[in-house]
């Protein structure tokens, strides 16, 4: 599979997926043929903020590593303790 901006290319010969209302057209390669589905701008922006996200979770997970290792990471464990109590009833108390 090859992804370029908002276009996704796929080897022929494999399942072929298309979004409703996507946009396709078919080209020979070297390999084959290959098909090319134009997603929309509403797609692009969807996969922007996602990475968004994986670049905020990449730097928190960096910063808590940081901290870890020089021992000034602080645990607030009244929050942990709230978050363990909320799992447990949300599972029935299990």
């Amino acid at each position: 599979m090859r992804v370029e901006g908002t276009h996704i290319g796929q080897i022929a010969g494999r399942a072929e997926a298309r979004p409703a209302g996507a946009e396709s057209s078919r080209k020979s390669e070297a390999s084959g043929n290959a098909v090319v589905v134009q997603i929309g701008s509403a797609a692009a922006d969807a996969a922007q903020a996602a990475d968004n996200v994986n670049q905020q979770v990449s730097a928190r997970i960096a910063e808590i590593s940081a901290q870890l290792e020089r021992g000034t990471y602080k645990l607030d464990l009244d929050t942990l303790a709230e978050r363990i109590v909320d799992d447990e009833l949300s599972r029935g108390g299990r």
